[in-house]
């Protein structure tokens, strides 16, 4: 008789964005049973965002969950105002610097946490990447590690392990992991 080896259940942080659908499909890729969600924290493009998870998550099979943080940060920075239109070159340097939310990914991941307590998983899985660490100090590796001391006492009965697979790898390297998946 064959032993079916049990799956991992993983909270999957969506974004809308390449790096957060390459981790989930990674996730998977590695016998994960998924659960993606998606943070609405008053972001100007959270419909573009929305629809894109939405779309994703349906084409893949992957239940979806959310959370509405709207307000926190309102009108106080450019992914929040709704005065921000799309900015022609999203490298830019003065485009990432309007892009800073203060510690955005670390509320995301605590949530990420949360929603790995309530529906049993195992794992929290992000897309950070290292592309921006200077501007984003919740990308950084000293960062995600303090992050994992948290998951590893947030919950009584089972550790959370906090992975994220892109955080030494450039935005190129994800894209080329994407041609694989």
């Amino acid at each position: 008789m064959q032993q079916v080896e049990k799956k991992i259940k993983a909270v999957v942080l969506l974004s809308g964005g390449l790096d957060s659908a390459v981790a989930a499909l990674v996730a998977r890729e590695e016998y994960r049973d998924v659960i993606a969600l998606f943070i609405n924290y008053g972001q100007v493009f959270v419909r573009t965002e929305r629809t894109k998870v939405e779309l994703f998550t349906q084409h893949f099979h992957i239940p979806l969950r959310s959370v509405l943080t709207h307000g926190l940060f309102n009108n106080r920075t450019g992914l929040t105002s709704p005065l921000t239109k799309a900015p022609p070159d999203p490298v830019a340097a003065e485009t990432q610097k309007m892009t800073v939310v203060p510690n955005r990914n670390g509320l995301f991941l605590m949530m990420g946490i949360a929603e790995a307590i309530l529906s049993g998983a195992t794992e929290v899985w992000t897309g950070i990447h290292m592309g921006g660490r200077s501007l984003y100090p919740d990308n950084r590796e000293g960062y995600l590690s303090a992050v994992q001391k948290i998951a590893d006492v947030a919950d009584d009965e089972k550790p959370i392990l906090v992975r994220h697979p892109f955080s030494l790898m450039s935005k190129r390297n994800i894209v080329d992991r994407k041609s694989v998946v």
